[in-house]
C-alpha cells in the first residue's frame, strides 16, 4: 500500500560466501513490504559476489574495496532510498514477522527514533537460546550508557535519526553500532520488543578480542555525550 514506508535492509558482507544466502532469504521473505535490501560487498574474495549475482533484481548489491564493517555500512545507507533503515549482518537471520512488528511500532510512536527486538542466539554446536534485552517498551540514555543491549541485526532506526545523530564512525575498530546507539539514544527517544525476531550468531573471540573490545569501550563512553537531564554526567 502507498501509505506504508519503505523499509531498506542494510546488509555488509565481507568473505560472507557461506551464510549470506541465508540472511538474504530471511530477509526476503519478511512479510512486510515494501522493502529493498541494499548489500555491499565489503571487498569479498571468496565466492560472496557470485551469491550474490543470483538473486538478480531482488536485491540491490554493490562492490567496494575492502574497507571495513563501518564504511560498508555507511555505503548502504547512503544507497538506500527508506525512511526506515534495518541493519541485517551476513551471518544473522530474521523471522518473518520481524519487519513489519518494527514497523507497526514505529507507526504507533512516531517519538521513537529506534527500535530493536529479542534475539534468539545460535550457538556454535547450533542450539538456539532466546534471549530477551529487556522488558520491552521505551528504554532509557543511562541504561544503555553502562552496557551495550542493541543487537545491530535487530535495528531498525528512522533516517532522519541518523542525518541528526550521524552514521557509523570507521575509526573504532569494534562495536562500533555501540557508539552510533548512544548518540542516537542522546537526541532521541528509543525502545526495545521484547519478542525475539532475529536469530544471531554469537561470535567467541580470543583473549586479545575481549581486551580490544574493553579499550574500545573506554573509549565510546568517553564520546559518548553527556546529559545530566538523561542521568548521564561526569560522574557516570
Amino acid at each position: 500500500p502507498p501509505d506504508r514506508p519503505l523499509v531498506s535492509v542494510v546488509l555488509p558482507a565481507y568473505n560472507a560466501a557461506g551464510t549470506i544466502a541465508a540472511a538474504l532469504d530471511s530477509a526476503l521473505a519478511q512479510t512486510y513490504q515494501p522493502q529493498e535490501i541494499v548489500v555491499v560487498d565489503d571487498g569479498s574474495t571468496d565466492g560472496t559476489p557470485e551469491v550474490l549475482r543470483r538473486y538478480g533484481d531482488r536485491i540491490r548489491a554493490c562492490r567496494q574495496p575492502n574497507a571495513g564493517v563501518s564504511v560498508a555500512r555507511n555505503r548502504g545507507i547512503r544507497e538506500a532510498r527508506g525512511a526506515l533503515i534495518a541493519f541485517l549482518d551476513a551471518d544473522d537471520e530474521w523471522l518473518p514477522a520481524k519487519t513489519d512488528r518494527q514497523v507497526a511500532y514505529l507507526t504507533d510512536h512516531p517519538g521513537i527514533a529506534l527500535l530493536y527486538t529479542g534475539i534468539i542466539h545460535l550457538e556454535s554446536d547450533g542450539r538456539e537460546a532466546p534471549h530477551r534485552p529487556h522488558g520491552g517498551g521505551e528504554d532509557t540514555y543511562a541504561h544503555l550508557y553502562h552496557g551495550n543491549r542493541i543487537p545491530t541485526s535487530s535495528v531498525m532506526v528512522r533516517r532522519a535519526a541518523l542525518e541528526r545523530s550521524g552514521l557509523f564512525e570507521p575509526s573504532l575498530r569494534v562495536t562500533q553500532d555501540y557508539d552510533l546507539w548512544l548518540r542516537i539514544a542522546a537526541d532521541h527517544p528509543y525502545a526495545g520488543l521484547p519478542e525475539p525476531l532475529v536469530r544471531y550468531r554469537f561470535e567467541g573471540g580470543l583473549s586479545g578480542d575481549h581486551e580490544r573490545r574493553y579499550l574500545d569501550h573506554l573509549l565510546i563512553v568517553d564520546r559518548a555525550p553527556l546529559r545530566p537531564d538523561l542521568g548521564v554526567d561526569a560522574a557516570a
